[in-house]
């Protein structure tokens, strides 16, 4: 007990949100004036295309409405998700009067945006965001970290964010077949993880769902990475949130190479422990939203992680929120699960544009409190209904679609979000309302409870020379990282017997300099903030 108890104390857990809590500014109305133009402007924009595609991109209804109000429109030059990547790289190659106006939905990460720059191909913003864009700048002037992720090391800022301020996405929603939780004989999940581990173990052996067949899943999400978060505060690891994958910092203070940590190796021994167990989903390596919808269908799931829609429309209802924080051997247990706040820049305004002041009016309106409501709910009356507290609510035709469709392919022929990196925020109002059950919204509130009284950690900004490095080092040792937990989790690979090995082969492959180039990183990230 009295080892919990120093642990809990060094750690600061949280039993309510803190101090350091996600910021959430959420939007401001309105603020400017329509038509953007009184003159017609029509502009190019290079995209990517919808995932959950019902239209070619063209054709949303939200393009021919933000073509009658702010007199502004674009051509969009739309290309799969699974092209992106090489057809904007092709679109980079073209003469500087053949680019587009705007790039738009297409997720650049802050290297590549420091190189577009020194390249001439996009242009900085900074100085028009006040007059031009005042919903994103307020943002950006009443949030630290996204001023300090948006502000390159030249001091200018070049692209539109997403910002993450829904409950949901803070942290996701963990959800458990209550029938079957009792009929296993417990009221709640335990949070203890050995005796979670025998909650699995009985269940894969109960064939609850009755069909002769041994086919139970005890856990499910949608790929693994995002499962295994589930158990990273349970092994102390993981402090600074998910969105710093395999960086954060011990009780101490210290920063930490997760991936060479002792909790980690622990985490991953429990984690290969439950898959060859088979009391995890056993294509986690391969799931996607489609792999767990088709089980949940089959009626076949105990604990599932991410959105309840994605077990389908047969089986829901049996579902309550797992309240449950795992926790571990040694006595942690937090909730390392924490989503940073930011999202990936995603629009930029290229050298060839000649009304980059209009184009950002245009795409700024998608941070107003109207324009948020658009971008995510579609049209009053057609896909979403306000309530009598002035909250938008999506209507039966987007719920339960007649056609079995979920909302994300209902609302694919109105509005662009679905699937890809937007400017805009994703806010309790509008996206998690909607998106999530109130059952899911009141676990994640819950479960928020345990987060650490630490900010969550995104990217951070280097020098020109440091993103030289940090391509090479972090491309090989990252892939490596990933192939062997998968290896380790497997068995083609000996936790016990290769972790020296693995450990020296990460040193061999320039970890120290990796660590010392995030040292830096990080060293400026904290200076920004302050400012």
């Amino acid at each position: 007990m009295k080892k919990l108890l120093a642990l809990v104390l060094a750690l600061g857990i949280l039993m309510s949100v803190g101090a350091n809590a996600l910021a959430v500014n959420d939007a401001i109305p309105f603020q400017g004036k329509f038509p953007i133009s009184e003159e017609p402007i029509e502009m190019t924009a290079f995209t990517t295309d919808l995932y959950y595609k019902r239209t070619d991109f063209q054709n949303l209804k939200i393009w021919d409405y933000m073509k009658e109000l702010t007199n502004v429109s674009f051509q969009y030059e739309a290309y799969p998700d699974s092209d992106i990547s090489e057809k904007f790289s092709l679109m980079l190659t073209r003469p500087d009067d053949q680019l587009p106006d705007v790039i738009y939905r297409v997720g650049i990460s802050n290297a590549e945006v420091m190189q577009l720059a020194a390249d001439g191909i996009i242009v900085p913003i900074t100085d028009l965001l006040e007059e031009y864009a005042p919903h994103y700048y307020y943002q950006i002037q009443h949030n630290p970290a996204l001023k300090a992720y948006v502000t390159m090391n030249d001091g200018e800022i070049y692209g539109m964010a997403q910002l993450y301020y829904a409950t949901n996405y803070v942290t996701p929603p963990l959800f458990v077949h209550e029938a079957w939780l009792k009929a296993l004989g417990y009221d709640e999940v335990p949070a203890d993880t050995e005796e979670f581990k025998q909650l699995l173990i009985k269940f894969r052996d109960s064939d609850l769902n009755g069909n002769g067949e041994k086919d139970e899943v005890g856990l499910i999400g949608t790929n693994f990475a995002g499962l295994i978060r589930m158990f990273g505060g349970a092994f102390g690891i993981n402090t600074r949130g998910r969105g710093s994958q395999y960086l954060d910092d011990d009780e101490n203070g210290n920063l930490r190479f997760i991936p060479t940590s002792d909790g980690y190796r622990k985490m991953i021994t429990y984690v290969k422990d439950l898959y060859q167990e088979g009391l995890i989903y056993p294509e986690i390596f391969s799931s996607s939203i489609k792999n767990m919808t088709a089980v949940g269908e089959q009626n076949r799931v105990l604990i599932g992680k991410g959105s309840l829609h994605y077990l389908g429309a047969n089986n829901r209802e049996n579902y309550v929120g797992m309240n449950t924080m795992l926790k571990g051997p040694d006595g942690y247990q937090f909730n390392a699960d924490i989503g940073y706040e930011i999202g990936t820049q995603n629009t930029f305004f290229t050298a060839n544009c000649d009304h980059i002041k209009e184009a950002l009016q245009f795409f700024d309106y998608f941070y107003s409190t109207e324009g948020v409501n658009l971008y995510f709910m579609g049209f009053e009356h057609e896909t979403y209904e306000f309530d009598e507290n002035g909250l938008p609510w999506y209507n039966d035709y987007v719920q339960h679609n007649p056609d079995g469709l979920i909302n994300e392919e209902v609302l694919g022929l109105y509005v662009p979000w679905g699937g890809a990196d937007n400017p805009s925020i994703y806010n309790d109002a509008t996206f998690g309302n909607n998106m999530y059950t109130p059952m899911e919204s009141s676990v994640c509130a819950e479960r928020i409870k345990y987060r650490l009284d630490k900010e969550a950690w995104g990217s951070f900004n280097y020098s020109d020379e440091e993103y030289d490095r940090l391509a090479i080092l972090e491309g090989d040792i990252n892939t490596y990282v990933s192939d062997m937990r998968a290896k380790f989790v497997t068995g083609d690979a000996d936790i016990e017997k290769d972790w020296d090995t693995y450990v020296a082969t990460l040193n061999r492959m320039g970890l120290e300099e990796l660590m010392g180039i995030y040292a830096k990183g990080l060293e400026r990230y904290q200076k920004a903030i302050a400012e």
